[in-house]
């Protein structure tokens, strides 16, 4: 019996509305709800919602996006006027995924966007 239906992270951000943002320019989510309290971003059935943060520190959090082709995910973030100013290029791991790195404006979540190789 499955008991899972989806998983959707709730990341804490300091301007919700810049997070918003970067997630649509640089990372290609679609926005389903955008209210001053919360919002919610899509992107082929995954979801990512982004709340206001607690405090100026918000707790650290980490995602793992796998995507199809990561060279095509770089693409479109290098496209983005958003950028974030702490990002890793695309790297081989030792443990088989061809990722890059980027650490959401406005929060403290570090991105993971990989592919299996």
């Amino acid at each position: 019996m499955k008991t899972m239906k989806k998983l959707s992270p709730m990341i804490p951000s300091t301007n919700m509305g810049m997070t918003k943002d970067f997630l649509v320019q640089s990372l290609g989510f679609s926005v389903v709800m955008d209210t001053p309290d919360y919002i919610i971003t899509t992107i082929e059935g995954n979801d990512l919602h982004v709340v206001p943060s607690l405090s100026e520190s918000p707790n650290e959090v980490s995602i793992y996006l796998e995507v199809y082709d990561v060279e095509e995910a770089w693409a479109l973030y290098q496209r983005s006027h958003q950028k974030s100013d702490k990002v890793k290029p695309p790297l081989l791991q030792p443990y088989g995924m061809r990722e890059f790195h980027v650490i959401l404006p406005y929060t403290n979540c570090l991105i993971f966007v990989g592919q299996k190789k």
